[in-house]
C-alpha cells in the first residue's frame, strides 16, 4: 500500500463501524488482525522521511477534512496578505523538514498572475482609447498641408505667387510617459517571469506554477511585439534596466499624475495603470526566491501548525474589524500583534515561551500557542486543538492547560477546538488560597475552519467571549493596581 491506500483503509474501517477511539489506540496495530497496518504504515513512515509520526497522528490526518485543510490553508493566506504591513513581511513557520514562508512561492506566483490579468485587462482599453499629445508642426513644402502662414510664406517668397508654403499642422505624438509606462509593464512583467522560470529553486517549479509564469511570457511578449508604435517601444526599453524604485521611473509616473490631475489625460485606465505599478511594487517579485516553497499539508502536525497560525490571523482579523488592531510584528520572534483597550495596550503572542520565575514559569518552561499581556503581566493563556470531534484528547489538553494556568499564575486558560462547542468552567478561591486559584477560569471554545453562515458566527461569537473575559481581566487589573 501507499500513503493514500493506507488512508483509504483507514477511512474503510471508519466506515465499517469501528470506533475512533479504537483506531487511534496504539495498541490497535498490535492486533493479529490489523497487524497489516502496522507494516504498512511503517513502511511508508520510512519513505516520506515522516520517522516521528505516530499511528494516532496518522489516523487524524486519515480522518480529517481535506476541505477543512484547504480553507485553514487559503483563508491564511488572504489574512496575512490583508494584515502584514508591507508586502516584504512573511510569517515564518519552522518544522523538522526546514522553514516555510507564508505567503509562500505558489501564493505569490498566483497573486503575480491576478495582476498580469488586471494589467492585460487596462491594456486592452487603454489602446482602444490611447492618449496621444497634439504638438504644432511648422512645415515648409509646396504641397499644402495644414494652416498657412501668410506672413512667413510671403517674406521667404522670392516670386511674386509663392511656390513654398509656410503651414502649420496638429500632429498625433504617441511617444509620451504614460505610453512609456504602459509598454514598460509588459517588459517588467516578461523580464521578471523569465527569470523566475530560471530560477535554481530548493524545490522545483511544480507543473502549475511553470504553466503560470509560461503563459505571462507568452502574453507580454505578444504585446511588446504588437504595439502599435514601435518609437514608445523602443523608448519604454531605455528604462527596462531600470530597478522599479530608480527615481526616473518615479519620474515618468509624477510627470502622468500631473498630467491626469491638469484634464490633459482622460482615459481613466492612465490612473489604474498607476495604481497597478504600485501594487507591483509592493509584491516585490524579488523576494519570490528559493527560500518560498510550499508548506506541506501532508501530515497532522503540519494542519495543526496551520490550524495554530489561522487562528492567530482570525484574531488579528476580528480585532481590525473592532478598530482597536494596533500593529502586527512578524519580524520578531516570537510574533505578536497589539491591540488598545481603554488607553491600555494588550499584546498577544504566538508561541512565546516561558522559561523560568523571573519570567512568569513557577515550575517548568511553558510555551503556549497564545499568550495575552498587559504591562508584562499574563491576562490569559489559549491552546489551538484540532482535534477530531470523536477524540478522547480533550481531557488530556484540558489538564495541559489546567498547568500552563497553575505554572504561570494566569487565572484565565481556553481551548480552541474546530468541534468541540463552548464550555466552561469557573472555581472562585477563598481569600487563604495560593494567588493561581483565584478567579481560576478555564474555558472551551468552537473555531471550526469553515466558510459557511453558521461557522462563521460561531467563531464570532466565540471571540466576542475571549475580549469580553480579557477585558473583565484587565479591568480588575487596573483596578487592584
Amino acid at each position: 500500500m501507499n500513503r493514500q491506500d493506507l488512508i483509504e483503509e483507514i477511512k474503510r474501517l471508519r466506515d465499517s463501524g469501528m470506533e475512533y477511539d479504537s483506531l487511534i489506540g496504539e495498541g490497535f496495530t498490535g492486533l493479529p488482525e490489523y497487524s497489516y497496518l502496522d507494516v504498512e504504515f511503517e513502511n511508508n513512515r520510512l519513505k516520506k522521511g515522516k520517522n516521528k509520526e505516530k499511528w494516532h497522528q496518522f489516523v487524524r490526518f486519515a480522518l480529517s477534512d481535506p476541505k477543512e485543510h484547504q480553507y485553514m490553508y487559503d483563508s491564511l493566506v488572504r489574512l496575512l496578505l490583508k494584515h502584514r504591513k508591507s508586502y516584504s513581511d512573511y510569517f515564518k513557520i519552522k518544522n523538522e523538514r526546514g522553514t516555510f514562508y507564508f505567503p509562500d512561492r505558489l501564493a505569490d506566483l498566483n497573486r503575480l498572475m491576478i495582476l498580469y490579468r488586471e494589467y492585460f485587462q487596462i491594456y486592452k482599453n487603454t489602446v482602444n482609447r490611447i492618449h496621444f499629445d497634439h504638438p504644432v508642426e511648422n512645415i515648409s513644402e509646396t504641397q499644402i498641408r495644414g494652416k498657412i502662414n501668410w506672413d512667413k510664406t510671403l517674406k521667404n517668397s522670392t516670386t511674386k505667387v509663392p511656390t513654398k508654403f509656410e503651414t502649420t499642422q496638429w500632429i498625433r505624438e504617441f511617444e509620451t510617459d504614460e505610453n512609456i509606462l504602459l509598454v514598460l509593464v509588459a517588459i517588467w512583467l516578461n523580464k521578471e517571469s523569465k527569470r523566475l522560470l530560471g530560477t535554481e529553486f530548493t524545490e522545483p517549479l511544480e507543473s502549475h506554477e511553470l504553466s503560470i509564469l509560461s503563459q505571462i511570457v507568452e502574453n507580454t511578449q505578444k504585446i511588446i511585439h504588437t504595439f502599435p508604435f514601435q518609437n514608445v517601444v523602443n523608448s519604454s526599453r531605455r528604462y527596462a534596466t531600470l530597478d522599479i524604485k530608480d527615481s526616473r521611473i518615479n519620474v515618468l509616473e509624477s510627470n502622468v499624475r500631473l498630467r491626469i490631475r491638469r484634464g490633459i489625460i482622460h482615459n481613466k485606465e492612465y490612473q489604474n495603470l498607476l495604481t497597478w505599478i504600485e501594487k507591483f511594487r509592493q509584491l516585490n517579485i524579488r523576494m519570490i526566491s528559493g527560500s518560498s516553497t510550499d508548506f506541506p499539508l501532508d501530515s497532522i502536525e503540519n494542519l495543526d501548525t496551520i490550524y495554530e497560525v489561522w487562528l492567530f490571523f482570525e484574531m488579528i482579523d476580528y480585532f481590525n474589524e473592532k478598530g482597536i488592531l494596533l500593529q502586527l510584528e512578524l519580524d520578531d520572534e516570537p510574533n505578536y500583534f497589539d491591540i488598545e483597550y481603554s488607553g491600555s495596550k494588550i499584546r498577544f503572542y504566538y508561541e512565546r515561551e516561558f522559561r523560568g520565575e523571573k519570567d512568569h514559569a513557577w515550575a517548568v518552561t511553558s510555551r503556549p500557542d497564545f499568550t495575552v499581556m498587559t504591562d508584562d503581566k499574563i491576562l490569559a493563556i489559549f491552546d489551538a486543538k484540532n482535534y477530531n470531534k470523536a477524540s478522547s484528547l480533550k481531557t488530556e489538553a484540558s489538564n495541559k492547560m489546567l498547568a500552563y494556568i497553575t505554572n504561570l499564575s494566569a487565572g484565565y486558560g481556553a481551548l480552541l477546538f474546530p468541534n468541540f462547542d463552548f464550555k466552561e468552567f469557573t472555581y472562585s478561591g477563598e481569600l487563604d488560597t495560593p494567588k493561581y486559584h483565584s478567579n481560576l477560569k478555564l474555558a472551551h471554545y468552537r473555531m471550526e475552519p469553515k466558510n459557511t453562515d453558521a461557522t462563521i458566527k460561531t467563531r464570532k461569537e466565540s471571540l466576542d467571549r475571549i475580549f469580553s473575559e480579557i477585558v473583565k481581566r484587565l479591568e480588575l487589573k487596573i483596578t487592584v493596581n
